[in-house]
């Protein structure tokens, strides 16, 4: 079993950590609490390190210190981890319980400079910060991360499902709908091709979004590092130590970083989201009318009592918990970015639920691409849908009529159009009644599948626009590994 899934995943309260637990251990690097404290310990280093190398502080460090510092969350483990926690709920010998996690880690690693024989570094970690200092750097780089390995690659393998039925199907000629009546025809692969459009905006976008960190003291003044340094340039240190960390510096806050640029792309994911719920629903609906055909796991049960049931579970699947992920993602935008003057700690506990919205969202994503891999055209069924439907050619019709003068064309044709679903002979009959043209015009010999427009040449730009996204996708992932 995956360690993820150590803890029984039938006591687990969470799907996320129980039933789904295989299938969102990828994101358990990012935002188990194991990655948060590694995280903290980690940023609480690097800072340290960075204030040795101001020359106007006295803790110059040599290079075989600076290695031993950085070995501390390089060999970061879980029984490292195991170790913090305790010293927040439990305390040492030394100390009380703190219950506060990032004192906690400031204790542990006062622990591990006596062990390394630094304990003159003891009075700079944590130097002038306050927690949320560590906490917004930590919960922003951990999700960047996240974003960058895991989401973005799952939205990847959608694209990819996409492109190829998109590729496949956009010469097929397919029955559209309107307010759920039948309309003007299009093609399988446009229709394909339309979300391979929509959701390339949405990954290009939410792939380009910055996220923000800070570093200004307990109420967003650097006040602490003033009033000991006033000789340092404390704003072009965070500025500088903030970009090293791959985010956008955020100058001027409170005690927290405000956010915006969080809540910003939680709402480029539920864009995404909000895309392909339009999709799964799309394709149930098509597979409802026998358009589509959705293959079933050989041996798989549909119903408990009925046994020919093969049902679109992966859309449904998707379904949920795309909508799961918009209501919490949705919650978190709005949530987080508030506080009650210059901090409260409403958004801590909030803050923490960030993977669980973002494991939701990945469910769907796998359960889309798994059902996407499923899907086929019922290209007979199609077929006859379109030549049953002959009085979606009324619109040519009456373009016709236009063309050659005539005002009251719509009306017109309109008038002997009977109620319902029309064949060939019948669409025959109206124009000759109508005398719209003669025999040998193009308009007498159209047929259903012919009326596409440029169905095919709008395929083919959405496809061109998914393929360069998803190249220039796989070419940055192996440049960054």
């Amino acid at each position: 079993m995956n360690d993820h899934c150590r803890k029984e995943p039938l006591r687990a309260i969470s799907p996320i950590d129980g039933r789904y637990c295989e299938k969102t251990a990828p994101l358990e690097a990012y935002f188990s609490e194991y990655a948060l404290i590694k995280e903290r310990v980690t940023l609480e280093i690097l800072y340290l390190l960075a204030l040795s190398d101001l020359p106007e502080l006295p803790i110059s460090l040599s290079s075989m210190e600076k290695t031993a510092l950085t070995s501390i969350y390089r060999q970061f483990t879980i029984d490292d981890a195991r170790r913090v926690r305790q010293i927040e709920r439990v305390g040492t010998e030394e100390t009380r319980p703190t219950d506060h996690d990032v004192k906690a880690v400031e204790y542990y690693l006062r622990e591990q400079l006596k062990k390394i024989a630094l304990t003159r570094l003891i009075p700079w970690i944590h130097f002038g910060l306050t927690s949320e200092d560590i906490d917004n750097l930590a919960y922003n780089r951990l999700l960047k991360r996240a974003i960058e390995a895991v989401i973005l690659p799952a939205l990847c393998t959608v694209q990819q499902r996409l492109l190829s039925l998109a590729e496949e199907y956009k010469e097929l000629p397919l029955l559209a709908h309107t307010h759920g009546r039948p309309a003007s025809p299009t093609t399988l692969g446009k229709e394909f091709a339309l979300y391979l459009y929509r959701l390339t905006n949405g990954v290009d976008h939410l792939a380009s979004l910055q996220l923000s960190g800070k570093v200004a003291g307990a109420t967003g003044n650097l006040s602490a590092h003033r009033f000991a340094y006033p000789e340092v340039d404390w704003l072009g240190f965070t500025t500088w130590f903030v970009t090293q960390l791959e985010l956008q510096p955020t100058l001027i806050s409170t005690q927290i970083e405000a956010g915006d640029n969080q809540a910003r792309l939680f709402f480029s994911v539920v864009e995404i989201n909000n895309i392909l719920l339009d999709l799964v629903v799309d394709i149930w609906l098509y597979s409802a009318k026998g358009y589509l055909r959705v293959a079933g796991k050989s041996g798989a049960i549909g119903s408990s009592t009925m046994p020919h049931k093969v049902n679109p579970i992966d859309f449904e699947n998707s379904e949920g918990n795309l909508a799961k992920a918009n209501a919490d993602l949705s919650f978190l935008a709005t949530f987080l970015p508030r506080s009650r003057l210059q901090r409260d700690l409403s958004g801590s506990t909030a803050r923490r639920t960030i993977g669980t919205a973002l494991a939701h969202a990945l469910l769907g994503y796998q359960r889309i691409a798994i059902g996407l891999s499923k899907v086929t055209a019922e290209k007979e069924m199609i077929r006859a849908e379109l030549d049953h439907h002959f009085e979606v050619l009324s619109e040519p019709m009456q373009t016709v009529m236009r063309r050659s003068g005539e005002t009251d064309a719509f009306e017109r044709v309109k008038e002997h159009l009977p109620a319902g679903a029309i064949g060939k002979t019948e669409f025959a009959a109206i124009l000759s009644t109508l005398q719209i043209c003669d025999k040998s015009d193009p308009l007498f010999e159209l047929q259903p599948a012919d009326y596409i427009g440029f169905a095919v040449e709008l395929a083919e730009l959405a496809i061109e626009k998914g393929r360069a996204s998803i190249d220039k996708q796989i070419k940055d992932r192996l440049q960054k590994s």
